[in-house]
């Protein structure tokens, strides 16, 4: 219904409801793009690449978003100090439940 980019580079995804639920590490670089400065060997490509590079590996936490998924607005966020693991997300009976790279299962409740 809808195509928009978000932020963030997504490591868990989960609808609950009419909404989506996404974790993960913040997103700095377009990867067309920066494919077509490295060809053309730009070198602030490289700094940016770092810099993804070192989200990717926790270094800038990650934030958790839930978005409309008719409308796309988002309707919360929240910014986390830890590495979600990959596909590491579940919604059960009004919780969201999150693993991270860490090792711990975090619990997530509505109000």
């Amino acid at each position: 219904k809808w195509a928009q980019e978000v932020p963030i580079y997504v490591r868990g995804m989960v609808l609950a409801d009419q909404s989506l639920v996404l974790v993960g590490p913040p997103d700095y670089i377009n990867e067309h793009d920066a494919f077509a400065q490295v060809s053309a060997r730009d070198s602030k490509v490289l700094d940016d690449l770092e810099k993804q590079d070192d989200a990717l590996k926790g270094a800038a936490g990650s934030q958790l978003m839930i978005v409309d998924a008719d409308t796309s607005e988002v309707q919360f966020t929240l910014n986390l100090d830890l590495l979600p693991t990959w596909d590491g997300l579940a919604a059960a009976k009004g919780r969201l439940f999150l693993t991270t790279t860490d090792g711990r299962v975090m619990t997530f409740a509505g109000k």
